[in-house]
């Protein structure tokens, strides 16, 4: 199925999946094409953010020609500098 992806900052692009890829595999692809880290990005789609990496697109109700944003997000890192 194909899925239009468009970001923030109006970079749009089209990822041809499976229905059952998981969303963390489907985070993979947008990290190659937008160059975020996979785990500074948020898929929403319909309004909703999708949350359960585990699941399929097609568990998240994400349908052939359907469009989600991506969204970055900043790592929940721990600062470790202030261990040093």
């Amino acid at each position: 199925m194909k899925v239009t992806v468009t970001t923030l900052s109006d970079e749009i692009f089209v990822l041809d999946v499976s229905e059952d890829l998981e969303l963390e595999n489907f985070k993979a692809f947008c990290e190659i094409e937008s160059g975020l880290s996979a785990r500074d990005i948020l898929i929403v789609h319909e309004g909703k953010p999708l949350l359960d990496g585990g699941l399929s697109l097609k568990s998240h109700g994400v349908k052939d020609g359907d469009v989600v944003i991506l969204q970055h997000i900043q790592s929940q890192q721990p600062d470790l500098s202030e261990f040093d």
